[in-house]
């Protein structure tokens, strides 16, 4: 408030013998100069080309070698993963927290999911402008049960382990997970 009041609004509101506010003028195109670049379409279109437009067609022409392999292996992966997702459930989770760090395990019944077509993630929101934590979480070896999963992991503890959650999305290493298949299980504290 103070900010508004104490400039922006004199600013706007300041007229010089033209009746215009040259003050605010002047901000305005300030702000013009530093953000155009950022907002450009010639930025938009230069992102969108190297970060998705090319990646796009590498991927296109992976997918349509050797008579599509690929792409016929990923229209099945995602048929498998729409019929089968209702079987997974995540049945426990606990965590402990020892020194610095935040332990957790997630046991979950793959139903008729193979552990390799999912991953289960620990995933906590951005905070400051970061990015989201995402951590994936790795499969115990010795389980006796083949559709009963158990899974680890650790992060350190400069957050509180309320503020991860257990997930499982779908997994295919040359999918884009949502953007091919949006299934997601969170687990629920």
């Amino acid at each position: 408030y103070h900010l508004l009041e104490q400039e922006i609004i004199p600013e706007f509101y300041a007229r010089n013998d033209q009746g215009m506010p040259s003050q605010w003028l002047g901000r305005i195109r300030e702000s013009m100069a530093q953000l155009t670049p950022k907002f450009s379409a010639g930025r938009a279109v230069r992102e969108y080309t190297e970060h998705h437009y090319l990646p796009a067609a590498l991927g296109f022409r992976e997918r349509a070698s050797e008579k599509s392999r690929l792409g016929i292996d990923l229209l099945h992966w995602q048929k498998r993963i729409a019929e089968k997702w209702s079987t997974v459930r995540i049945v426990a989770m606990n965590t402990e927290t020892h020194e610095d760090q935040h332990f957790f395990r997630v046991q979950m019944f793959l139903g008729d999911l193979d552990p390799h077509e999912l991953r289960v993630e620990l995933y906590a929101d951005a905070v400051r402008g970061g990015a989201p934590v995402r951590e994936v979480m790795t499969a115990c070896q010795a389980c006796p049960d083949p559709n009963l999963q158990t899974y680890l992991a650790k992060v350190s503890a400069v957050r509180p382990a309320s503020d991860f959650t257990p997930r499982v999305i779908p997994y295919h290493a040359n999918a884009s997970v949502p953007l091919e298949t949006e299934q997601i299980l969170w687990g629920r504290s």
